[in-house]
């Protein structure tokens, strides 16, 4: 972890360890901040690190525009996915749950605004080639707290994403990514290009937030 921390140590403002955990604020950035999570693999002595960058909107809602906004960014929900061979090419696609989701609360829309915005970033695409991330999400969060410790399949997650549709209590965006991130040449280069990969989608989720908001509003 400290590895980690070290090689973006110009970035952060204030950081916390402990353990297989951290937490990092850096400076001038889009996210508010970031969780680093180390994960051991399965059936081997490799290590998998998660990065979870938040990107706060509007932190508490308090007026019904505040709820049409969250509804508006649901359906923008998206991942990262690969075809050819060897991963040749990486896209992003709208996040395949929202067409059950919908089905729950017809009232969302499911729009291809920010995967349009993510595909069409030649710096942003470069990156992830470089880095190839086992994976990328990006999501709002949808659940009530109340409700986690219920959250054991798949179809409750979706009746608690469209209970938090109803009645939603904050505007938080959380890109999530996970990589094997190896030790040698080219480690600092790759936990560099994960950062700069979350804040330039940072950058574009609080872009696409506000002219939603405009709209909207």
């Amino acid at each position: 972890m400290n590895l980690i921390l070290r090689a973006i140590e110009e970035k952060i403002a204030e950081k916390k360890v402990k353990g297989g955990l951290a937490y990092v604020k850096l400076k001038d950035s889009p996210l508010d901040e970031v969780f680093i999570r180390s994960q051991p693999i399965s059936f081997s002595f490799d290590v998998k690190q998660s990065f979870l960058g938040v990107v706060r909107i509007v932190p508490s809602v308090k007026s019904e525009e505040d709820a049409n906004l969250y509804r508006s960014l649901k359906g923008l929900e998206c991942y990262l996915k690969y075809s050819g061979l060897f991963r040749r090419n990486a896209f992003f696609n709208s996040r395949e749950e929202l067409n059950t989701l919908k089905e729950m609360v017809p009232s969302m829309v499911i729009s291809d605004n920010l995967i349009t915005r993510l595909n069409n970033d030649p710096e942003l695409k470069k990156l992830i080639m470089d880095i190839k991330p086992s994976e990328l999400t990006i999501l709002l969060k949808s659940v009530h707290e109340e409700l986690l410790p219920f959250v054991t399949s798949k179809e409750y997650l979706l009746r608690a994403e469209a209970k938090f549709y109803e009645n939603p209590t904050e505007v938080t965006w959380y890109i999530t990514l996970t990589h094997m991130l190896i030790r040698g040449p080219k480690f600092t280069k790759n936990v560099r290009g994960i950062f700069e990969i979350m804040e330039i989608i940072g950058k574009h989720l609080r872009e696409v937030s506000k002219k939603t908001n405009s709209i909207s509003a």
